[in-house]
Formats: C-alpha cells, sequence, structure tokens
C-alpha cells in the first residue's frame, strides 16, 4: 500500500492505517519519509497551545 492511499485510510478514522504508517516512517528512506510527511502536513495546524 503507498502512502497516499494509507494517509487517506488514516483521515477516514482506519486505525490500522495509522499502524502502517508508522511502521513505513520507522523503516523508510528519507525520500519516503519525506513523501509521508508531506502528505499529513496539510492535515495538521489545529494544536492549540496551552501555558
Amino acid at each position: 500500500m503507498d502512502a497516499p492511499e494509507l494517509v487517506d485510510r488514516l483521515l477516514g478514522g482506519e486505525r490500522r492505517a495509522l499502524a502502517r504508517l508508522l511502521t513505513r516512517v520507522e523503516e523508510a528512506t528519507p525520500d519516503e519519509l519525506r513523501e509521508t510527511i508531506g502528505l499529513l502536513h496539510a492535515h495538521t495546524g489545529r494544536a492549540q497551545l496551552v501555558g
């Protein structure tokens, strides 16, 4: 399964996709890691800083 498909499944709430993405990140080459992070980055940014 490729990174875009895993990210879509993760965003759809599939827990297994999260596990597969974590494994992919742990075993990734630098290029694969950049691709995965790039796909996920678009869905971040709503965190709130407390303290």
